[in-house]
Parts: structure tokens; sequence; C-alpha cells
């Protein structure tokens, strides 16, 4: 799908942003709301929620040596997103792309930076 894309036609939409994290959608479309049908990515920064499961999936090292939990995309009747998923200090991280491959993950993860 990012493949089909023109780098003018991504739109970047706030979901949530407040004082304890933001939460960002990847689209094609200005208007989507978040529905799966129309969006692609996502990227996230939250105050860890307690108590915290452990993802479960791949185990990576980032080049910085954080380690971050590489977790598929399920498709069924539509598509969630694959996700990296980190932690740093009291903060959950994550970057998801719809049908994504670790190898796609890794630099948008590490490109993002800390919560201030």
């Amino acid at each position: 799908m990012l493949g089909d894309l023109n780098d003018d036609s991504v739109y970047v939409i706030v979901q949530t942003a407040d004082s304890v994290g933001y939460a960002l959608i990847f689209s094609p479309d200005a208007d989507c709301m978040g529905e799966s049908a129309c969006r692609f990515g996502s990227v996230a920064g939250q105050v860890r929620p307690k108590p915290l499961r452990d993802p479960q999936g791949q185990r990576v090292r980032l080049s910085d040596g954080r380690s971050a939990v590489y977790v598929p995309g399920q498709c069924a009747a539509g598509c969630n997103d694959a996700k990296l998923v980190w932690t740093v200090g009291p903060y959950l991280y994550y970057v998801g792309l719809k049908r994504g491959r670790l190898d796609q993950l890794v630099p948008m993860a590490e490109s993002v930076g800390p919560i201030r």
C-alpha cells in the first residue's frame, strides 16, 4: 500500500494528544477517523499503563540499544497494524503499519523521539 501513495497524499491525523500521550494515524484520506479501511499506519507514545503485559512477538534490538518487540499484524475482515513496541522509563511507544514488515518498522521506531 505504501508504494501506491505519493508523498503529498499522506495525512497525519492526531487521534489524541494530551498530558499522558499522543496517537497519530497516517492516511491518504484527510477525513479518516482511524478506521482500518482508510489508514495505513500509526505512531503513539503514552505513559506506560500499569500493569503492563509484555506484548507477544519477536524481540529485536534497535540501533541505539533499545529493546523492542515486533508484533505482526493480523487480517480477518480487515487488517490491523503490525507494530514495533518498546518502553523507555515510564513511557510506552509503538509504530505500526498495515501489513508492515519488521524492516519497515525499525527505521520508523528509530526516528521517534521521547515524550517531553
